[in-house]
C-alpha cells in the first residue's frame, strides 16, 4: 500500500493539519485528483472549504487605492503583505469600486497574447505577472482565443525556430555548405544540420549561417581515430529547410545558370572544402593560391567549367587514389583537386567571394591577399606569422571555454544529484512517520 493510500495519514493531514487535496499531493508527489479518488475510495468525509479566506485586515477602499496605485503595487503583491489571495484583492476591489491599472478593454486582447505569447514567446506565468492576472485565466484567454499553447518540446526549446527566408544567394550558399562539411538528416520533426571540426571558425561559420533561425548546439569529443579533441556543431531547424537533407553529386541547372548565385554556391563550398593559400616566389615576391580537394568530382568540373567560361585560368587534377592512405587518411574514392594559382585570378576571385563569405579565417586570408597584391615578401611575411599565431590562440580560448563549460556542468550535475538525495530522504522519513 503507498503512504497516500493510508487512511490515517490522509485524515491527519486533512482533517487535522488542514492541508488541501493538492497540497496533500505535493507531499508525495501525486495530483490533487489522486488524493481525492483515494479519500472517497476510503470513505473519508471531505468538508466544503471556502476558496477565499476571510482577511486578517479590515480592508478599506483608501487602504486599497494606497496599495495598489501609490505604492504601484499588484493584487499578488497586496495579498502576500497580508497573507490572503490575490483572488480576495479582486474582491474587494470590485466591492470598493478601485479601478485597475492597464485596463484592457480598449486593447485587443488577442493581439496583445499573440505578441506576447507568441511573437515574444512569454511563459502565461510571465504574462500574467505582466497583466496583472492570474495564470489559470490567462490560459484560459489563450484558448477562448484560439491561441494553441506550445507543447512541452516547443516550451522548452530556447530559441524558436523559424522559416529559411526563400533567398536564393542564401539558399545557393547553404547548398554549398551542404555539398561540403555539412551534413543534414530528419530528426523527429526537424531538419538536422550538423558537421565535426577541429576549427573554431568553423564553429563561428555554423553561427553565422545558422544563429538567425535556430539555437546552434556545440559539444566537444575526443576522436580516437585522430587522436585528437574535436567539435560536434549541430542545429535543429524547421521543415522549410528540407532543401538541404540531399547532399548534391553536381551543382543544380538554377544556379549554374545565374553567375550570382554560381559565386554564393562556390563562397559556401570554398568555406568548407577550400583553402587559399600564401607562398614566397623566386627572389622576394609573392605566390597566391586556391585548391579545392574533394571527392565530388562532378561538382569541381562544372566549377572549373564555369569560372574558365567566366575568364579564371584553372587546372583540375587527380591528386589521390582511391583505397590509398597519405597523412595517415584513407580514401575510399578518387581525391580531385580544382587549382586557381594565376595572381590576377586569385585576387580578383577573393575580391567576388570576400562579400559572400562567412568563415573567419577565410576572409581574413583573402583580405591579407587583396591587400598584398603590389608587395614583396618581406613587406608580408610578419603579417602571416601573426595571422598564424591569432588562428592558434582562437583555437587556445575555445579550448579555454570548453573546460570552464565542463566545469560547470560537473557543478550541475553534483547539485542535482545531492537534490535526489535530499528527495530520497524526505520521502524515507514520511515513510517512516506512517
Amino acid at each position: 500500500m503507498k503512504t497516500y493510500q493510508n487512511p490515517e495519514i490522509l485524515r491527519k493531514l486533512y482533517w487535522e493539519d488542514r492541508l488541501s487535496l493538492s497540497g496533500i499531493g505535493r507531499i508525495f508527489g501525486v495530483t490533487g485528483g489522486t488524493i481525492l479518488y483515494n479519500m472517497k475510495l476510503l470513505s473519508i468525509p471531505r468538508e466544503k472549504r471556502q476558496h477565499v479566506q476571510e482577511p486578517k485586515v479590515k480592508f478599506t477602499k483608501n487602504m486599497l487605492e494606497e496599495l495598489y496605485w501609490k505604492q504601484k503595487l499588484t493584487l499578488e503583491g497586496i495579498a502576500k503583505k497580508h497573507g490572503v489571495s490575490a483572488q480576495l484583492i479582486f474582491k474587494y476591489m470590485k466591492i470598493f469600486d478601485v479601478s485597475r491599472r492597464n485596463s484592457h478593454k480598449k486593447i485587443d486582447r488577442k493581439a496583445l497574447l499573440e505578441e506576447l505569447y507568441i511573437k515574444k514567446r512569454l511563459p502565461s506565468s510571465k504574462i500574467a505577472k505582466l497583466l496583472d492576472f492570474n495564470p489559470r485565466y490567462v490560459r484560459r484567454l489563450l484558448e477562448k482565443n484560439g491561441i494553441k499553447s506550445r507543447s512541452v518540446s516547443e516550451a522548452l526549446t530556447k530559441k524558436q525556430k523559424l522559416d529559411f527566408s526563400k533567398n536564393q544567394k542564401e539558399k545557393a550558399y547553404l547548398l554549398g555548405l551542404r555539398s561540403g562539411d555539412f551534413h543534414a538528416k530528419t530528426q523527429h520533426k526537424t531538419v538536422r544540420v550538423q558537421t565535426t571540426t577541429t576549427h573554431p571558425a568553423q564553429i563561428e561559420l555554423a553561427r553565422r549561417s545558422f544563429g538567425k533561425y535556430s539555437q546552434v548546439n556545440i559539444y566537444e569529443f575526443f576522436n580516437k581515430g585522430f587522436n585528437a579533441k574535436e567539435w560536434f556543431v549541430y542545429v535543429d531547424l524547421n521543415g522549410s529547410f528540407s532543401f538541404l537533407l540531399n547532399k548534391p553529386d553536381k551543382i543544380p541547372d538554377w544556379i549554374m545558370n545565374e553567375e550570382h548565385l554560381f559565386f554564393s554556391y562556390l563562397a559556401g563550398y570554398i568555406d568548407c572544402e577550400g583553402h587559399w593559400w600564401i607562398a614566397k616566389s623566386h627572389e622576394d615576391y609573392i605566390r597566391f593560391g586556391l585548391r579545392l580537394s574533394t571527392q565530388d568530382r562532378n561538382i569541381l568540373h562544372q566549377i572549373t567549367s564555369k569560372l574558365t567560361t567566366l575568364g579564371y585560368k584553372t587546372h583540375i587534377y587527380l591528386s589521390q587514389e582511391g583505397n590509398t592512405i597519405r597523412y595517415g587518411v584513407k580514401n575510399n574514392k578518387d581525391l580531385f583537386s580544382v587549382v586557381v594559382y594565376r595572381k590576377g585570378d586569385v585576387i580578383k576571385l577573393a575580391k567576388e567571394l570576400l562579400r559572400l563569405s562567412c568563415h573567419q579565417e577565410k576572409i581574413e586570408r583573402m583580405n591579407l591577399m587583396i591587400e598584398s597584391e603590389h608587395k614583396k615578401w618581406d613587406e608580408i611575411k610578419d603579417k602571416l606569422i601573426l595571422f598564424d599565431n591569432k588562428k592558434n590562440e582562437l583555437k587556445n580560448e575555445q579550448n579555454q571555454l570548453e573546460i570552464e563549460l565542463a566545469a560547470t556542468k560537473n557543478v550541475i550535475e553534483n547539485l542535482r544529484k545531492n537534490s535526489i538525495e535530499k528527495g530520497a530522504k524526505l520521502s524515507e522519513n514520511i515513510r517512516l512517520i506512517s
